[in-house]
């Protein structure tokens, strides 16, 4: 038996017979390994075992074909083929497994990035200090009013570049996408929209457009916010349930405008919690990734801790 690190590497023989004298040096040796004890009832060596993390050892075999002793004695088929091709089969189903898990937070960090690089394309920069960085500032509402969080606050934001460069933007997106293997132009738009979405996540803001009809549009959505203004959020609930309990077709319309203040009003408070969340889900992945690598016994317990936390 080797060691490293206390992962023990176990040879096993051809024939299944092994010296008492064997088995209680291994089993002595293992004890010693300072991690925790598990009680094993089972197996080659019974008794108590020092198992790594949730009583999990690694073994390798110099025989790959060859199982455990006690199941090769027991066993001669899985699901009515023999041990020898349903263990090449499942271990080839297991390898496709390991890859596309690995490569499923690959291309997740690469879109990340690839998002990081769209950031900086579509938010306006200057020179600060011979350094180019984006400008951030607050954001505003469709009257150009800045936007305040729960606090009263203004929300600050990446300001974006124009919205006819936006558009381009967004053409040129929808035709890669699309010819990279999106099933049709519709999909290909929803894809370029998750993107941008991201991006807002991010702390990006979308640009809006400056035609008439478009600033016409915005002038009567704050015309509209205005006549809320100097209301609460309760009176406005009020407000609209009174209006639903006349159930004309007057007071359901306008049940529906205050309804739709109601959303504008909570929207920057929801994406401020939104981003919040997303920041702390980093911190915890980024954190237990660290824990992971660090292989201690303490390092084991906070995860162990976490996942009881969070189940």
């Amino acid at each position: 038996m080797l060691f490293r690190s206390c992962k023990p590497v176990f040879h096993f023989h051809k024939n299944p017979v092994v010296s008492i004298e064997y088995i209680l040096s291994v089993r002595e040796t293992l004890t010693r390994c300072p991690v925790r004890t598990y009680h094993h009832n089972d197996g080659l060596f019974g008794g108590n075992i020092a198992y790594p993390l949730l009583g999990v050892i690694k073994m390798q075999t110099v025989n790959s074909a060859v199982a455990p002793a006690q199941s090769a004695l027991a066993l001669t088929t899985i699901g009515g083929k023999s041990l020898v091709e349903a263990q090449a089969t499942l271990e080839a189903i297991f390898e496709h497994t390991a890859n596309a898990e690995k490569q499923i937070g690959r291309g997740n960090e690469e879109r990340d990035r690839a998002d990081a690089n769209l950031l900086d394309w579509v938010t306006l920069s200057e020179v600060v200090d011979g350094k180019s960085v984006k400008v951030r500032g607050p954001k505003l509402d469709m009257s150009g009013n800045p936007v305040n969080d729960k606090d009263g606050k203004p929300i600050i934001v990446f300001k974006p570049i124009s919205y006819p460069e936006y558009l381009q933007v967004r053409s040129w997106g929808i035709a890669k996408y699309y010819a990279e293997g999106a099933p049709t132009p519709e999909a290909a738009e929803l894809q370029m929209d998750r993107q941008f979405n991201r991006l807002v996540a991010l702390g990006w803001e979308r640009p809006r457009s400056k035609n008439p009809d478009a600033e016409r549009m915005a002038k009567k959505r704050a015309e509209q916010a205005a006549k809320f203004a100097d209301k609460s959020d309760g009176e406005l609930i009020e407000q609209k349930d009174d209006l639903l309990k006349k159930g004309d077709t007057k007071s359901v319309k306008q049940a529906q405008a205050v309804l739709a203040e109601l959303d504008r009003s909570a929207k920057p408070q929801l994406d401020a919690e939104d981003m919040a969340r997303k920041a702390v889900c980093e911190k915890i992945i980024a954190r237990a990734k660290e824990l992971r690598k660090a292989c201690t016994a303490d390092a084991d317990e906070k995860l162990i801790s976490a996942l009881q936390a969070l189940s």
